[in-house]
C-alpha cells in the first residue's frame, strides 16, 4: 500500500513510473494499492478521473484514505472504482458514543457493500469499537488494537516467521 499525495498524483508519467517499479521488483500490479486522500477532491474531477482510471487500467488498486476527515464529498465515490475506502479515525473515535456517527458509518458501509468496496476502519484502539464496527458490518480494521507501529524486524518475527 502506498500513500499518494496530491503532488505525486499530478507527476507527469506517474502511471509509467509505477509500472516500471512494479516490474523491476516483480510485484504484480494487482498487489499494489494506491491510497489517495479525500483532499484530492479539491482537484478538478476530470484530472482525478483521468489519472485514477489510468492507474486502474494498469491493474493497480485504488484506496480512498481518510474518508470523513474534513469535508466529505460522497461524489468522489462515483468518480472512480475504488477497491477500498478507509474510514478516518475521527469517525471511529465516536462510533460507540455518538448515535449519528454510528448511523453515518453504517450507511457508508452499506453503500460500499453494494458496490463491492472494502471498508477499513482506521484508528481502532478499543475492543468496544471493534465490537460495534463488527455489528455495523465492518470486518477490516487497523490501529493500535491490532498493533502499534513496530520495527521491520519485530514485524517479520511476529507475523511472518511463524
Amino acid at each position: 500500500s502506498l500513500n499518494f499525495s496530491r503532488a505525486t498524483m499530478l507527476e507527469p508519467g506517474i502511471v509509467e513510473s509505477m509500472l516500471k517499479i512494479s516490474e523491476k521488483y516483480n510485484v504484480p500490479n494487482e498487489m499494489v494499492e494506491i491510497e489517495i486522500t479525500e483532499s484530492l477532491g479539491d482537484l478538478e474531477t476530470e484530472t482525478i478521473q483521468r489519472i485514477g482510471n489510468n492507474l486502474l487500467k494498469a491493474g493497480f488498486r485504488l484506496s480512498l484514505d481518510d474518508f470523513g476527515a474534513k469535508y466529505s464529498n460522497l461524489a468522489i465515490l462515483s468518480w472512480l472504482k475504488f477497491s477500498v475506502l478507509k474510514l478516518d479515525k475521527s469517525l471511529i473515535d465516536h462510533v460507540v458514543s455518538n448515535e449519528m456517527n454510528e448511523a453515518i458509518i453504517s450507511s457508508v458501509i452499506s453503500l460500499c457493500e453494494k458496490y463491492h468496496i472494502e471498508v477499513v476502519a482506521e484508528g481502532v484502539e478499543a475492543e468496544i469499537q471493534l465490537k460495534k464496527l463488527k455489528e455495523l458490518g465492518c470486518d477490516c480494521i487497523q490501529g493500535y488494537l491490532v498493533n502499534k507501529p513496530i520495527p521491520l524486524e519485530d514485524f517479520e518475527n511476529t507475523y511472518l516467521n511463524k
